[in-house]
């Protein structure tokens, strides 16, 4: 199921490029969306990020139909691509997947500088490959959305006004 999410920050794009490169902000983004204990690696360099995060899959977030699918010692992968392909663009490609969980969130996002504010547009895809479940809880997922953006935003202008 196919969803899409516009935001901005209210920092320039240097800022935001920054935030992604450094694995403090994928702790405090974890923390803000209540995920426990993450463990975070960051690869980057001036045009490239590569990040993931991997946390233990809060059970107790999903909706009932899908806790009978996935063990409570479940580990969730957030895999990061970020290239600057200019000065002004940001592009990114985020998946969200578990190992023996049927089920992904793929995002394609573009950011772009807008004076001394970032904004965002980001292009998501949420697959449940359940019989006769999977469209119900793609439903349900896409839900979680709108949270997991105020989650992002709230965790960004925290790190920014630190940094």
């Amino acid at each position: 199921m196919e969803f899409k999410e516009e935001y901005e920050y209210d920092a320039s794009i240097d800022a935001i490029w920054a935030m992604l490169s450094d694995p403090s902000y994928a702790i405090l983004r974890a923390s803000k969306l209540q995920l426990a204990d993450p463990e975070v690696s960051v690869d980057a360099s001036s045009d490239r990020i590569s990040s993931t995060t991997r946390v233990a899959v809060p059970t107790e977030m999903l909706p009932a139909a899908a806790k009978r699918f996935i063990s409570p010692n479940t580990e969730a992968v957030l895999a990061e691509k970020w290239t600057r392909p200019s000065n002004d663009v940001i592009r990114g490609q985020l998946e969200l997947s578990a190992a023996g969980v049927p089920a992904n969130i793929k995002l394609v996002s573009v950011l772009t500088a807008d004076g001394t504010k970032t904004k965002v547009v980001s292009d998501g895809n949420v697959k449940v490959t359940i019989p006769l479940l999977g469209k119900r809880l793609e439903s349900e997922a896409v839900k979680f959305a709108p949270m997991i953006i105020k989650g992002e935003q709230e965790a960004s202008a925290e790190y920014l006004a630190s940094h």
